[in-house]
C-alpha cells in the first residue's frame, strides 16, 4: 500500500474510534490496523530517509544546504506546538520538507550537467566545422 493510503487509514480509524460510535470489539480491530499501518509508514519512512542520505552524501559539496541547517537547529517540539500537531506529524513536515529541498538539489545538478553537456556538444560541432 502506499504511504497516503495508509496514512488515510489511520486518519479513517481514528475518527471511527474517537466517535465512540463503534463496539469495543471494533475498536480493537481498528486499533490493531491502524498499529499495523503505522508501523508499514514507519518502514516506509525509514527506507526512503535511508535513499536520502545516501544522496546526500553523493550531493552535500553541490550546493550549501541552509535550509536544512534551519530545520535541524529548530527543536520538533517548537515545530508541533506552532503547526498545532502530534510533534510525529512534525517529524513527518520535516522529513518531507528535506525531501523536497533534496530533489530540488538533484535537480539542479541534472541541469548543470545537462546544460554543460549540451554547451560540450555544441562547441565540438563549432569546432569540426
Amino acid at each position: 500500500m502506499k504511504f497516503e493510503e495508509l496514512m488515510k487509514n489511520i486518519e479513517t480509524a481514528t475518527t471511527k474510534i474517537e466517535s465512540g460510535k463503534v463496539s469495543l470489539d471494533e475498536s480493537i480491530q481498528l486499533y490493531e490496523q491502524a498499529m499495523k499501518d503505522c508501523k508499514e509508514c514507519y518502514d516506509i519512512l525509514n527506507t526512503a530517509k535511508g535513499k536520502i542520505e545516501i544522496l546526500n552524501k553523493q550531493f552535500e559539496d553541490i550546493e550549501n544546504q541552509e535550509n536544512n541547517d534551519n530545520l535541524n537547529n529548530e527543536n520538533l517540539n517548537d515545530i508541533a506546538q506552532k503547526l498545532n500537531v502530534d510533534i510525529y506529524l512534525a517529524a513527518i513536515v520535516v522529513f518531507v520538507g528535506r525531501m523536497f529541498n533534496n530533489l530540488a538539489i538533484i535537480r539542479r545538478y541534472y541541469l548543470e550537467k545537462w546544460t554543460n553537456r549540451k554547451k560540450e556538444v555544441a562547441n565540438t560541432e563549432k569546432t569540426a566545422q
